[in-house]
């Protein structure tokens, strides 16, 4: 997961401003291992990042997708 600089921006009142926006965000992030030690009163208002799951033997979006092409020409 990534943050959207467009959406972000709408949400947070800041969509003409790239600085301010990039600025709050830096502000807000907190990374998961740190979060994971503090309460919910000090985590409002954080966006929580970093390595939210880990799952195995997942394919990658862009290996499927073409693997996905081959089938579909292949019919």
């Amino acid at each position: 997961i990534s943050q959207c600089p467009v959406q972000y921006g709408k949400v947070i009142g800041m969509r003409n401003d790239s600085v301010s926006m990039l600025m709050h965000y830096k502000e807000c992030a907190m990374n998961i291992k740190k979060a994971k030690n503090m309460s919910a009163d000090e985590l409002k208002d954080k966006i929580i990042v970093g390595e939210l799951v880990e799952k195995e033997n997942i394919p990658e979006l862009t290996d499927e997708i073409k693997r996905l092409r081959k089938e579909a020409t292949r019919k």
